[in-house]
Parts: C-alpha cells; structure tokens; sequence
C-alpha cells in the first residue's frame, strides 16, 4: 500500500480494498487501531458516519497528518 500522504489541507489514504481516498483533514473525527496487531487502523470521518480501513499503524496516519506540507 502507499503511504499516507498530507497534500494541501487533505490526508491522502489507500483502503484495505485498494480504493485511494482525499480526506480533508477537518473532516477526520479519529483514529484508532483496527486490529491486535497493529498493523491496521480505522480513519473515523463525517460525523462518526463513515469509517476507513487502512493497511497503516497510527503512527504512520500521525505522522502524515503532523508533517508541514
């Protein structure tokens, strides 16, 4: 999978599906591990409505979203 990337006020991800999302960055509620091992997390977006399974660790997802652009 590519790594997160933060382009222009937007959080760059590829699911677990292959299929590439642009989450603005104010549109993400949170962020949580998606499994026991670590090596999954869930992007929580609108509202709590809508979750995104990614093939990244948190500390990835942190440090794309803290990086300067």
């Amino acid at each position: 999978m590519p790594e997160p990337l933060r382009h222009n006020g937007f959080l760059c991800v590829t699911d677990i599906n292959g299929i590439r999302h642009a989450l603005r960055l104010s549109s993400i509620c949170g962020l949580r591990d998606a499994d026991s091992d670590r090596t999954e997390a869930i992007i929580v977006v609108n509202g709590g409505r809508d979750a995104i399974i990614v093939a990244h660790d948190l500390d990835q997802l942190f440090g794309a979203i803290a990086s300067p652009q």
